[in-house]
């Protein structure tokens, strides 16, 4: 791949450890897939998203972290069709370089609770309070009544390891809703952070566990936004937002 030498040149702040090793592959060329206020989506020739974020969206599972007006150059720059490709240890947005080999390693892996230290777990708890049900649980829409029937199929499906219900459930959820993140695929990976906290250290329930967790993530992926996609095979794999 032939690209220019970029002129200016950026430093991410902060990097998913989970992409360390797409960017230490040879020289490849991204394609453009989104932009928006605070983020520009790139594709790898497999496939893979690869998100230049700023400080509004924060570190996530496939995320690199820019500083706000850098950010906002290469979002600028990519919508101009410049070629964008990566190459020693640099990501290149027509003549901007973003060095990544300076960026702070971030690990998006949740833990699950029995690692969890009495302060998170109590934390945890509290912001769980602090929230108000979700229109998905209580709303009157036809949006909202077929949430909540994936939402009991789910329910019902997870208490009794039932996985036909458990798909049903997916099936009512996975796409649900308008957006690049649907409403039905947000539930979805909430929930799949909720099953990695409930991870456990015995291994035929973890072995349940996760397997439930990939075919949650594996199913809803197939039925929803190439974004959401992304959100739902790393949630499958235990990997969330810095919010979580």
């Amino acid at each position: 791949m032939t690209m220019s030498c970029p002129v200016q040149r950026v430093h991410a702040l902060s990097l998913s450890t989970m992409l360390q090793p797409l960017l230490c592959a040879k020289a490849s060329s991204l394609q453009l897939l989104s932009t928006h206020g605070h983020a520009c989506n790139l594709l790898t020739h497999t496939g893979t998203i690869i998100a230049l974020v700023g400080a509004r969206y924060g570190n996530g599972p496939f995320h690199i972290v820019l500083p706000e007006v850098p950010l906002n150059k290469v979002i600028a720059t990519a919508k101009d069709g410049c070629d964008i490709g990566w190459q020693q240890g640099a990501l290149a947005c027509g003549d901007i370089g973003v060095d990544i080999n300076q960026a702070l390693p971030w690990n998006p892996q949740l833990l699950p609770l029995y690692q969890m230290p009495d302060k998170a777990i109590s934390y945890l708890h509290e912001a769980m309070a602090a929230y108000a049900p979700s229109p998905l649980l209580v709303g009157a829409s036809a949006l909202s009544r077929r949430a909540q029937t994936g939402i009991a199929f789910l329910h019902t499906g997870l208490k009794q390891f039932d996985r036909h219900k458990v798909r049903a459930g997916v099936t009512s959820l996975a796409g649900l809703g308008p957006g690049l993140t649907p409403a039905g695929d947000d539930f979805l990976v909430g929930l799949l952070a909720a099953l990695q906290t409930a991870s456990s250290h015995q291994a035929q329930k973890e072995g349940d566990l996760r397997s439930i967790r990939t075919g949650i993530a594996e199913q809803a992926a197939k039925h929803t936004t190439r974004l959401s996609a992304a959100w739902l095979h790393y949630a499958g794999q235990g990997c969330f937002g810095e919010a979580w």
